[in-house]
């Protein structure tokens, strides 16, 4: 049973509760499996590409859905997977401030047209491209990616909504993103490092590859560190890269020669991470854009993401001490 969220989570711990009942019920044993990545898809994927002999189940949550709905290699999962029953059903609630004077949906939609001069926005788009947000130069943020800004654009617009003072929104603008994910280190000898360590799909390393690329620097290069450990990963899905100009690939780690091979991208190749990371070190220069964003897990040098892109980060402190 493929589960493709972290184990402890509600989704995870209904499966085994699941899995434990399945085993008892009809006398085969069960074993439930966290596939994590890209919000679920990795998972999906690995199942549609099972042997179809019925021993190989996805258990999860609306994910699947929406995933075939944002991926286009999983625009047929519908169609490639047969349901089997629902398992649970869990309600959403709508909140709000004790201090807001309403009390039934009805009333909060009436206290949002009236603050709306009347107007019927039951549903509004915010983007980081609103007039309203372009004095706050948002495109200077750290944080990286087309989905981190337009949340930064819709946390900015609630708290101008709020009435937050400036300071509020200038925050947001100093975070460098959650550890290991896209996470901006900023600039060392005028080369900016970005630590996305966690990336072990395909679908993640090119929304990276994509945001440090749109986000470089004018006249500057981008390297891009892939490897790792292999999990029959579909790296041909990289090739798409090739079109980018100035962009320089570095391969490490177990699966160096098959990442090269399957995603046909031309570049260095070594053995360790930090070879990749000193033939970086090299060759960048002000301007420049490092990027660990590796593709494949950690587990061939390290015990977990964390610890490779900690690992990142110290290699990155050396390489400041070093006068250039």
């Amino acid at each position: 049973m493929i589960v493709g969220l972290a184990a402890g989570g509600p989704t995870d711990v209904t499966a085994r509760i699941m899995a434990q009942w399945l085993s008892e019920h009809i006398n085969q044993q069960f074993i439930v499996e966290n596939r994590t990545g890209a919000g679920g898809s990795l998972a999906t994927e690995v199942v549609i590409n099972a042997s179809p002999d019925g021993y190989t189940l996805l258990f999860s949550g609306p994910n699947v859905t929406i995933g075939a709905c944002l991926y286009r290699r999983l625009s047929k999962t519908l169609e490639e997977l047969a349901p089997i029953s629902g398992v649970m059903r869990f309600p959403n609630l709508l909140v709000v401030a004790p201090s807001l004077p309403v009390k039934t949906v009805a009333e909060l939609i009436d206290y949002a047209k009236a603050k709306n001069h009347g107007k019927d926005e039951q549903v509004r788009i915010i983007s980081k491209k609103d007039v309203e947000l372009k004095k706050w130069r948002l495109d200077e943020a750290l944080l990286i990616g087309q989905h981190n800004q337009d949340n930064l654009a819709l946390a900015s617009a609630l708290a101008m909504e709020a009435g937050w003072p400036s300071q509020a929104i200038q925050g947001m603008k100093r975070f460098q993103g959650l550890s290991h994910r896209l996470e901006n280190l900023g600039e060392t000898h005028g080369v900016r490092f970005i630590n996305d360590s966690k990336a072990t799909a395909m679908d993640s390393v090119l929304i990276a590859a994509t945001a440090a690329f749109d986000t470089l620097a004018e006249g500057g290069k981008l390297f891009l560190l892939l490897g790792g450990r292999d999990k029959n990963l579909p790296w041909e899905q990289l090739n798409a890269l090739a079109s980018l100009k100035n962009v320089v690939f570095i391969f490490f780690g177990e699966c160096r020669e098959i990442a090269q091979k399957k995603s046909q991208l031309q570049g260095a190749s070594f053995v360790k991470l930090s070879q990749a990371l000193q033939h970086a070190f090299d060759q960048a220069s002000s301007s420049d854009t490092v990027l660990l964003s590796p593709g494949g897990t950690s587990l061939d040098e390290f015990k977990s993401f964390e610890d490779r892109g900690n690992f990142f980060k110290k290699k990155i402190e050396e390489f400041a001490s070093v006068v250039k």
